[in-house]
């Protein structure tokens, strides 16, 4: 069975990383969840400040959700400008998707 085909990218990304998001980015499959990673990483960071609030303000989670996704796209438009200086061909999309699966560590 072919990393494309496997249901769990979440499992085979911890063994086998670079043929997961080679199957990923192969397949266009992962690009909802690189940006599901990225809110979520934008929430975990922003947790300790909600949570150390006497007020809850559901506007911070909000707010930090959203950082996250920008952080996402314009990290990823960084990155695929700056690496066409050292010769990479990638679309926009296809860095997106492997800089959101990247930083699922983080969000864990």
């Amino acid at each position: 069975m072919s990393e494309t085909s496997k249901p769990y990218p979440l499992i085979t990304l911890w063994y086998k990383p670079r043929q997961t998001l080679q199957g990923l980015i192969a397949t266009g499959k992962g690009r909802l969840g690189a940006v599901i990673i990225a809110s979520l990483l934008g929430f975990v960071q922003a947790w300790p400040t909600f949570v150390s609030r006497p007020s809850y303000e559901p506007g911070i989670i909000i707010a930090a959700m959203m950082a996250g996704i920008a952080g996402l796209y314009l990290f990823g438009w960084l990155l695929r400008n700056f690496g066409r200086w050292f010769g990479g061909q990638a679309e926009l999309a296809d860095v997106r998707t492997a800089l959101g699966w990247g930083i699922l560590p983080w969000t864990i």
